[in-house]
């Protein structure tokens, strides 16, 4: 390590190559500068949560001191590279879609749902958790300007359905981004995830109605053009017409259902339970009308030469992928379910639906009385 007056005398020779006259304030501000980008390569590990009466960190309490500033004023201000490192602690990041880019090193733009870590202590309370969740944003040149393990695509997994869609599986390691990429401060960062999960939902429904409609689409086609080596085309069988229907009937009403969560969403705040209902009630028929219209066609369908395969494929996905609707989305009705203040016809009628049931209520009374 440099002795003072060692650093005196480079910051005057630096001062007279730019010719430029070094005051006390802007020495001082070189000095915090170096410390801070140099600081915590002088000591592995390195924490600037240490306690101040740590031995092991002495002499770099001691340089913060002198600069009128703490480890963690160090780290966090005042400094030409100010940064927050990523790093997967568990579990490399998977099903992140597209999030690899075109070569494997990066999207343009990522937004990273990660939790700050300052104490490197995963341990905690449900509220503790969620108070260090953050979301931050990544760009290629911040991949770029790091070493080329930090960002590493370790594999492409394949799935059974949706394939031409990439779920890489990542790994951050000690990726650093400026502190001005912070897209959501601890304990904002739930919460902005959790609403982009309840559009999430309905838009989910939508997928589910598109593959219904196809789905019903293929099996009425084959249904009237095939006779199955019979007289007459298969539409004309019950049974297979009842199939049809039931795919018809599921179709309409998740579309209905989709249409609503999805034009509620900015405007009713209690929009959410039916965001999730769709998803659930969507994705699950979407399952079913697949399996009914293969058993309509019979056995020709498990054929790879008709689409119902594919489809199964790609429906299966559905109820599993943005929050299974095991897991997680029948969780959430559930936590709503269980609030004191629950009025379960917000999400349908609006805030206000206790109050306009009681006043029907009191008007058809008085209209009986009347009469």
């Amino acid at each position: 390590m440099a002795s003072s007056s060692q650093a005196s005398t480079r910051a005057e020779d630096l001062a007279w190559v730019h010719s430029t006259t070094l005051g006390v304030a802007a020495y001082r501000q070189a000095v915090i500068a170096v410390a801070k980008r140099h600081l915590s390569g002088l000591e592995k590990p390195f924490d600037i949560y240490s306690s101040t009466a740590s031995t092991a960190y002495q002499p770099w309490v001691g340089i913060a001191r002198q600069s009128s500033h703490t480890l963690q004023t160090l780290a966090t201000s005042y400094a030409i590279d100010k940064a927050f490192p990523i790093t997967a602690r568990a579990y490399p990041a998977m099903w992140a879609t597209n999030c690899a880019g075109w070569d494997d090193r990066g999207a343009d733009l990522q937004c990273v749902t990660c939790r700050l870590d300052s104490a490197h202590n995963l341990a905690g309370s449900t509220d503790e958790a969620k108070s260090k969740i953050m979301v931050l944003i990544v760009t290629r040149a911040d991949i770029e300007g790091n070493p080329k393990t930090a960002y590493e695509v370790l594999d492409h997994p394949g799935t059974i359905g949706h394939v031409a869609v990439s779920g890489p599986h990542t790994r951050f390691s000690n990726l650093r981004v400026p502190a001005k990429n912070v897209l959501a401060p601890p304990g904002h960062g739930a919460e902005i995830i959790e609403v982009a999960f309840i559009a999430s939902a309905a838009l989910v429904g939508a997928m589910s109605v598109g593959l219904m409609r196809r789905c019903f689409e293929s099996a009425l086609d084959f249904a009237k053009r095939d006779h199955r080596n019979g007289t007459a085309p298969i539409i004309t069988l019950q049974s297979v017409v009842d199939l049809l229907l039931n795919i018809k009937i599921r179709c309409e009403a998740s579309r209905a259902l989709t249409w609503k969560a999805c034009s509620a969403l900015e405007a009713n705040p209690a929009a959410a339970e039916l965001a999730y209902e769709t998803k659930i009630f969507c994705s699950e028929n979407a399952v079913q009308s697949v399996v009914e219209a293969m058993n309509a066609v019979g056995v020709v369908s498990y054929g790879d030469s008709q689409p119902f395969g594919i489809m199964m494929n790609d429906a299966l996905c559905l109820p599993l992928f943005d929050g299974g609707n095991v897991g997680v989305r029948r969780r959430q009705i559930e936590a709503l379910f269980s609030t004191e203040d629950y009025d379960p016809w917000a999400s349908t009628f609006g805030k206000t639906s206790r109050t306009v049931f009681r006043g029907l209520e009191h008007d058809n009374r008085a209209g009986s009385s009347n009469a």
